[in-house]
């Protein structure tokens, strides 16, 4: 597998475009990494053996960091240029959800260009996601959304934009209140 890691680290440093990448590549990859932390847990670590595998898993851990760093920059340049040709390859799983990420975050920040554009300056380009701005009445734990996103914890007068189905709760318990904006 390093090979492979190699080979498909060597393409994309090279390219401008995504380079394609097998759909299974990620899954092959995660399992090669913890076999190489499972035959090191397992060695002597004073062995030759040992320093290898773990030189082995280093090199292949940079490896994998630089390549994904480089496709997700490909793919941001690719939205923030609205250059499709970029994203020719198919993209795996992993990967498809990280774009469509990206996206989001691309039609918020054009959203708040264009209100800072328009002279205003508005926490509205936040409501992109739906989100519904409350102020806290009481402290509050950390609360998970649907999107399985950690918010919080908030202390009394804490003013956050978060998703509808928290929001309510907190607004029908008492909990918040809703911050209207003008």
């Amino acid at each position: 597998m390093f090979k492979d890691l190699y080979e498909a680290w060597r393409k994309e440093s090279e390219t401008e475009e995504l380079s394609p990448l097998n759909s299974d590549f990620y899954a092959k990859l995660s399992s090669y990494l913890k076999k190489l932390d499972d035959e090191v847990k397992d060695l002597d670590k004073g062995s030759l053996k040992a320093r290898l595998k773990i030189k082995e898993k280093n090199k292949a851990t940079l490896l994998a960091s630089d390549l994904i760093h480089l496709r997700l920059k490909k793919m941001a340049e690719s939205i923030l240029l609205s250059d499709k040709k970029t994203l020719k390859p198919p993209l795996g799983e992993e990967e498809k959800a990280v774009y469509e990420e990206l996206q989001d975050a691309a039609k918020i920040f054009s959203r708040l260009k264009a209100t800072l554009e328009k002279g205003e300056i508005s926490p509205r380009a936040e409501e992109g996601r739906g989100g519904v701005f409350i102020r806290f009445l009481k402290e509050s734990p950390a609360l998970v959304g649907a999107d399985l996103r950690a918010y919080g914890p908030f202390e009394v007068e804490d003013v956050a934009c978060l998703p509808p189905e928290i929001a309510e709760g907190l607004i029908k318990y008492g909990v918040a209140k809703r911050v209207e904006l003008s």
